[in-house]
Formats: structure tokens, C-alpha cells, sequence
């Protein structure tokens, strides 16, 4: 990673950090979101053991600039906020957001269509194609009668 996007970064995980510690200030972006008639997002803290989670909080930045500056300006923060340039990198950077959408949908759970996790097939998927039988107790312990 270079430098600049280093610097990015580090800036990016201030902010977010500081909406998602402050409670005044994750309202007042919920506000500010309703405001502007947008869905209400929150910021995406990044996750170092997930390669796919810089991506996202920077691409939840980009997508909720306006929002959060309004924010940031009403609450009198001092925290340094990505300029228009540093945006302009993180959007440069990035690949379409829907990009590998059913490897990584950005919440952790990365599944195909089919319900495969990670290439295997989760728990919920295999109880949907094989229906549960019941095991009574002749299955367990056979016919055997004790006294």
C-alpha cells in the first residue's frame, strides 16, 4: 500500500471510529441521513483479519460523504476528514461495487447462490435439501428390552 493510501486509511479509521464510539454522533448521522431522504447506513469499521473490510468502509465513506460532513459540521468535532482529493483516490481505487458481489457480500458471510459458504455448503442449506428424520430409540439401541 502506498503511502498516501496509508494516510487514507489511518484518516478513514479515525472518522469511522469516532461515529461508531459516539452515540451523539451516530444520531446526528442517522439524522442527517433522514434528512436528505437516503436509507440510513452506518460507517464500517475496518477488520484486519478481513482482506475485503478496507474496501468497504472506505466505499461506505465515499458513499455517505455528504451525510457525514453535515454531520461532522453540526457537531463541532475535531477530527480531520478526508479532503475532495483523497475521496477522488478512494474512488479511483476501487473496484464497482458490485464487483464479486456473491464472494463477499461485506458482512462476513461470504456464500454462493447455493447456500456454499466458502465453498462448503452451510448448515441451513444441507437441513433445506435433506429432510430431518426423526431417530426413535429402537434406531439407537435396537429391539434389546432391559430388565
Amino acid at each position: 500500500m502506498t503511502p498516501v493510501l496509508c494516510d487514507i486509511r489511518a484518516k478513514a479509521r479515525q472518522l469511522v471510529g469516532q461515529f461508531r464510539s459516539s452515540t451523539l454522533a451516530k444520531d446526528k448521522l442517522v439524522s442527517v441521513q433522514k434528512q436528505l431522504g437516503r436509507p440510513t447506513l452506518k460507517l464500517l469499521q475496518e477488520v484486519e483479519t478481513r482482506w475485503n473490510r478496507t474496501y468497504n468502509m472506505l466505499q461506505r465513506l465515499v458513499d455517505l460523504r455528504e451525510p457525514v460532513g453535515a454531520a461532522l459540521a453540526s457537531l463541532n468535532m475535531e477530527i480531520t476528514t478526508l479532503t475532495s482529493a483523497e475521496f477522488t483516490t478512494i474512488s479511483g481505487c476501487a473496484p464497482p461495487q458490485n464487483a464479486g458481489a456473491n464472494a463477499s457480500r461485506g458482512d462476513g458471510k461470504n456464500r454462493s447462490s447455493s447456500g456454499q459458504r466458502n465453498g462448503r455448503t452451510s448448515i441451513k442449506a444441507a437441513k433445506r435439501e435433506a429432510p430431518h428424520t426423526p431417530i426413535n430409540e429402537h434406531h439407537v439401541i435396537g429391539n434389546a428390552t432391559g430388565p
